[in-house]
């Protein structure tokens, strides 16, 4: 089963489009809000434990 990974847009709040969850590779994706807003995600995979899995942390950035 494939992750898909939700984040919120920081100016508004409001859900972006899904990004498919990777475990080990840094992903750089864009990503455009309802309230016009462009974004850069990148998204880091952090290994919190065995048991626990993966935590992704994601840097957002301003485009346009």
């Amino acid at each position: 089963m494939e992750r898909q990974l939700t984040f919120k847009c920081p100016a508004c709040d409001r859900k972006l489009a899904p990004v498919p969850g990777m475990d080990v590779a840094v992903q750089v994706v864009k990503r455009k809000c309802r309230c016009g807003k462009r974004w850069q995600l990148k998204i880091n995979p952090v290994k919190l434990t065995k048991v626990n899995g993966f935590a992704d942390v994601a840097e957002f950035t301003e485009v346009g």
